[in-house]
């Protein structure tokens, strides 16, 4: 309590704090203390942990669990709070005056406002931050009594608490009207989070009122400690100087690597003690759509490193984004270079047919009798529209970057393939810069094994244990000779029969759907169906679930898992690997089916429990 004594009625006295306040506002030096550091000398202020510190972003990133808010422009009651600006402290309580710590917005900025109240609740502020077991941290923020200086009631105590550990404390009396810094070191006990917290210290009624403003909290490191020092870099095409480039910097890179080849050259070193002997860097470089990201991790740098890239690294036109990260004890410092890709188009026609050559492979599949075209990576420019397969058929259309076509031949043969590609200029409609056909000759010797055609069948059976077989293929080749009309039972030999050892319950469960591919693949379906057709009977699932599929080679019966189940009814989007469905009552998957459909070949299935097919 004190005693203050005011020669000026309050109407007065508000007339002088607005003229004040205008004073203030036009040099704003005389008003307002800059922010101080938060962190003791000798040591260097790591990030900022507290989200809202300056309440510029309104009520947000806070919690005040002891207090009801109130809107702003509103008058307060007791055990409220809000976050207002100048204007908005005098209209939600006329015994109240302050302006905004954060310059320089010193009458339109926020801050937090709290009428204090008589409760054992005293939790103003709060926020969660993650701290390090062993590190100094430092608490600081600005608080100050709303209260006239006219009025003398009882004066607010505001604490400083870390993780529920009380750390220091302020009283605020309301003259001086000034802001205080309220400014605490911590050293962490855990790895965590942990709650930040001001609290107050006084439990009355009236004139238990503050503002707090430009709330930190920060790590503090020794200034001997180790820290990134800069990259450097440096940068040159063809003949022409190295140049020193900084973060940040827009590189651009010249197509033909015979003609402009660039030159990049890259360091980056640690300073301060205790420092390793070689700095560790991590890189990736990362591009247009179809671009395949380049990257290394913990590259030493002594202190210059190495990132292999040249002109064919950046393959496609457009935009590309090289990170570079640096490691220095604690300290991580990031480095972005871009790099830019021109547009090329119709300039040389050396370049037009490397291009093409470099990106279309041939591809032979003696068993399906089948060739595929592979299309990879080309200009946007640039497009494949006719094929030629060299039996008399032949496929027009328009290939792009990382497409494919493919054909299928009747019998074995030697053929010459034949493609014709394009390059177009940047007119509308586009116009034929470049036009060139290429051919590539290929033997294909058609000797196709496929199951479904050759004789063999496979059956799916229960099985009471983990050592009886779940499946089995039977050797029905002989069938040819039976007359149609009879029992091949008795007409024919016994069948013989083939248990594959991965067919068994701990390997796939019970199955039941079956289907075959073109490849000598077969494919499993797990099920329920046994268990729910008869009690006595045990269910059980393999490693893929309750839906799981697996996958076995015919030829060397290594089986699989292809589709696996997740345990829930539906999910948002199926991948081509994950199923939904939580088993039981006989759900599962119904039957699976094979698409032989030349160009297709995909695998359908059927969900029992949501009733679709995959």
């Amino acid at each position: 309590m004190k005693t203050v004594y005011s020669p000026f009625p309050k109407s007065i006295y508000l007339n002088l704090f607005q003229i004040i306040a205008v004073v203030f506002l036009t040099f704003p030096r005389l008003l307002v203390a800059q922010t101080q550091a938060c962190c003791p000398l000798g040591t260097i202020q790591g990030p900022e942990q507290v989200v809202n510190g300056d309440f510029e972003m309104g009520n947000t990133g806070f919690n005040a669990p002891c207090f009801q808010y109130f809107s702003p422009g509103g008058p307060t009651s007791i055990g409220q709070y809000s976050v207002l600006n100048s204007n908005q402290v005098t209209t939600a309580n006329s015994q109240w005056a302050c302006i905004n710590h954060t310059p320089p917005a010193l009458l339109t900025g926020q801050m937090l406002i709290v009428d204090g109240a008589n409760s054992t609740c005293s939790i103003a502020w709060q926020e969660q931050v993650f701290v390090t077991k062993g590190v100094l941290y430092s608490f600081c923020a600005f608080v100050n009594n709303l209260v006239i200086p006219t009025k003398d009631f009882d004066d607010p105590i505001i604490q400083l608490w870390i993780n529920n550990t009380f750390i220091t404390t302020t009283s605020l009396a309301e003259s001086p009207d000034t802001w205080q810094q309220l400014i605490g070191p911590w050293t962490a006990t855990l790895n965590g989070f942990v709650n930040i917290e001001i609290r107050l210290g006084s439990n009355s009624s009236i004139g238990n009122d503050f503002a707090v403003d430009d709330i930190s909290f920060r790590s503090c490191e020794k200034t001997d400690a180790c820290h990134c020092g800069p990259f450097e870099i440096l940068y040159g095409v063809g003949r022409g100087p190295l140049i020193k480039h900084i973060c940040g910097d827009t590189l651009s890179v010249p197509a033909d690597i015979r003609i402009l080849p660039i030159r990049l050259f890259t360091s980056f070193q640690c300073i301060g003690n205790n420092c390793p002997p070689n700095a560790l860097v991590d890189w990736k470089l990362t591009g247009p759509p179809g671009f395949t990201p380049l990257m290394m991790n913990q590259v030493q740098a002594t202190p210059d490193f190495t990132i292999p890239v040249n002109n064919s690294s950046f393959y496609l036109n457009g935009n590309y984004t090289l990170t570079m990260k640096g490691y220095c004890g604690k300290d991580t410092c990031p480095c972005t270079i871009y790099f830019n890709q021109p547009n090329n188009c119709c300039q040389n026609l050396d370049v037009f047919c490397n291009t093409i050559n470099n990106a279309v492979s041939l591809t032979v599949n003696t068993k399906l009798c089948k060739v595929k075209l592979n299309i990879g990576n080309m200009n946007d420019c640039d497009s494949i529209t006719r094929v030629d397969w060299g039996d008399g058929q032949s496929t027009s259309t328009h290939l792009g970057s990382n497409s494919m076509t493919m054909h299928s031949y009747s019998n074995s043969t030697t053929a010459i393939i034949s493609w014709i590609a394009f390059e177009y200029d940047n007119s509308t409609p586009p116009k034929i810069c470049f036009e060139k056909i290429f051919r590539d000759t290929i033997t294909i010797n058609c000797t196709p094994v496929d199951i479904k055609n050759c004789g063999w069948t496979v059956a799916t059976c229960y099985s009471p244990n983990t050592t009886d077989p779940v499946g089995v293929i039977y050797d029905t080749r002989l069938n040819s000779s039976a007359v149609p009309g009879t029992d091949w039972g008795s007409a024919l030999p016994p069948a013989s029969k083939i248990h594959p050892t991965p067919w068994k319950t701990p390997s796939i469960g019970q199955v039941f759907g079956i289907a075959i591919d073109n490849v000598d693949q077969i494919y499993l379906a797990a099920t329920d169906v046994y268990k729910y057709d008869a009690n006595f009977l045990n269910s059980g699932s393999g490693p893929g679930g309750r839906a799981g599929i697996y996958k076995t080679d015919f030829n060397s019966y290594v089986t699989t898992t292809i589709v696996t189940t997740t345990p829930f009814p539906t999910i948002p989007s199926i991948s081509g690997t994950i199923l939904p469905n939580t088993g039981g009552l006989g759900n599962g998957i119904g039957n699976i089916c094979y698409d032989h459909t030349p160009g297709r070949n995909q695998l359908f299935l059927s969900n029992l429990e949501d009733g679709r097919i995959y």
